[in-house]
């Protein structure tokens, strides 16, 4: 078990791609994780599904609510040791990358005891009408029923833009580096994967290895 896991956020609008990115990456070297993922794994967990933490998340949702900071900070806990066990996920070897988390500063604060966020990548889409028309497309593709309504998803873009601007602000700038979402796959992918290796080389010239 590590004191603090490595760990990349991953940041960008509903309909920014920025899951796809996530996946694309190197998964020797990268663990990807996202804030639906933790959900499923719980629900594919038939213990943890029927413990006491399990049953409070459960209950949460069923309810429509959002889960609180420190139980969120717990399952994230438990699904990472889960899957060390199970080795899945290798933190000597790979860097966490985190994408819904956190949503807002509080939670930033919180998990800066089991995370070392060493590295931000901002999938950024300053054109609201765009990521619009990409989540009207992924509502019809995927029968995505969250995507289908406009007028609640420019409020989910308004809501993403106030945290994410508050939560990127409480990061050091210097390890934020913005990507520009209307580009195609591959060339965000290229982007990247350059940013990435920027701060390998930083990495290799104070320690003299790196993970790219």
């Amino acid at each position: 078990m590590v004191n603090k896991y490595k760990t990349i956020l991953f940041f960008g609008p509903p309909g920014s791609g920025k899951s796809t990115q996530a996946k694309l990456l190197n998964k020797k070297k990268f663990f990807y994780i996202s804030t639906g993922e933790l959900l499923r794994k719980l629900e594919n967990n038939i213990n943890f599904k029927n413990s006491g933490l399990g049953k409070k998340i459960a209950k949460i949702m069923s309810s429509g609510g959002l889960i609180p900071d420190d139980t969120m900070l717990k399952l994230l806990q438990k699904i990472l040791e889960e899957d060390i066990r199970k080795s899945v996920f290798d933190p000597t070897k790979q860097i966490l990358i985190l994408d819904g988390i956190p949503r807002d500063v509080s939670q930033a604060k919180k998990i800066n005891g089991i995370l070392n966020v060493v590295k931000i990548i901002d999938i950024y889409i300053s054109d609201d009408s765009i990521l619009i028309k990409r989540l009207v497309g992924r509502a019809k593709k995927d029968g995505r029923q969250d995507d289908k309504n406009i007028e609640t998803t420019r409020r989910r873009l308004n809501i993403y833009k106030k945290e994410t601007a508050e939560v990127l602000a409480y990061y050091p700038g210097k390890i934020i580096s913005k990507i520009n979402g209307i580009n195609t796959i591959n060339e965000i992918n290229r982007q990247i994967i350059n940013e990435l290796k920027k701060y390998e080389n930083s990495q290799q010239q104070k320690t003299g290895s790196g993970i790219i």
